[in-house]
């Protein structure tokens, strides 16, 4: 991944990489909360992480949003999709309850690794995001749900941890040896 996110720093002199600290994968973007909305936010996260277990999956693939015509957000995706969409929309059902709307699309699971103000213009960019379509870039686990506020800087975004919940516990089976 870093080695990919130099390439584009090469092509795309302007563009703003995020720091490998600071790579993770949003299920819901809430936009301004009050810190006393964080208690009942929590509570939603607790709700929803206890029916989900772990999901592991696997960094893979590339791609940009809106599209690779006019890129604002170059990406790596997340296979298998449909657990991490399970519970992206369980999170968002829940959370339409207290004031947040549903999202209009289909939630895409992805790891943001740069953005950029104008779309890179180049046609070598597209050739490197299609060059590592199909790359697997590792595993990883999602194990927990973590209510983050990010603030706007001159270097970038930082964020700042305000609850963290953790997914249950999987299901383990023991098979008796005497059977």
């Amino acid at each position: 991944m870093r080695r990919l996110q130099h390439q584009l720093r090469e092509l795309v002199p302007a563009a703003r990489l995020s720091p490998p600290n600071d790579l993770h994968l949003t299920l819901k973007f809430l936009g301004d909360i009050t810190y006393e909305e964080v208690p009942e936010i929590t509570r939603v996260m607790r709700q929803v992480a206890a029916v989900h277990a772990p999901i592991s999956c696997e960094l893979t693939g590339t791609g940009a949003f809106p599209d690779a015509y006019r890129t604002r957000v170059a990406w790596i995706g997340l296979d298998p999709v449909k657990p991490i969409q399970t519970l992206a929309y369980a999170l968002e059902n829940e959370l339409e309850g207290l004031r947040f709307p549903r999202e209009n699309k289909e939630f895409k699971p992805h790891v943001t690794l740069a953005r950029f103000k104008r779309p890179p213009p180049s046609p070598e960019f597209m050739e490197l995001l299609d060059r590592y379509r199909d790359s697997r870039f590792g595993e990883i686990d999602i194990d927990e749900l973590v209510l983050t506020q990010s603030e706007m800087s001159k270097q970038g975004p930082v964020y700042t941890v305000l609850a963290s919940v953790p997914l249950r516990e999987r299901e383990t089976r023991c098979i008796d040896e005497e059977e």
